[in-house]
């Protein structure tokens, strides 16, 4: 986590897609670090394709949990510090 921690923007996706890290320790890494969070960008999801159908129900929950459980989590963490800070932006 350190690595990402040197430059200016620290990204989140980085460490949290590396495995073994939770959304709590990142945010935790980033205080400590004393790092201002000024924008966070909530650019993952992933989708599928064909007829909703035949889709099955482990794949839209996956497609869940990133796309709306991820995401709400992660804002949340951010969105702390920002209004403590009483400054920041997100971007959907």
């Amino acid at each position: 986590m350190d690595e990402l921690l040197d430059g200016r923007a620290v990204d989140l996706s980085t460490a949290l897609a590396a495995g073994g890290v939770s959304a709590e320790e990142v945010m935790r890494d980033v205080q400590d670090a004393a790092i201002t969070l000024d924008v966070l960008v909530n650019n993952a999801g992933v989708g599928t394709s064909g007829p909703f159908a035949d889709s099955d129900l482990a794949t839209e929950l996956r497609m869940i949990q990133l796309n709306i459980v991820a995401l709400t989590h992660l804002t949340k963490l951010v969105l702390r510090d920002m209004v403590q800070q009483r400054t920041g932006r997100i971007l959907n």
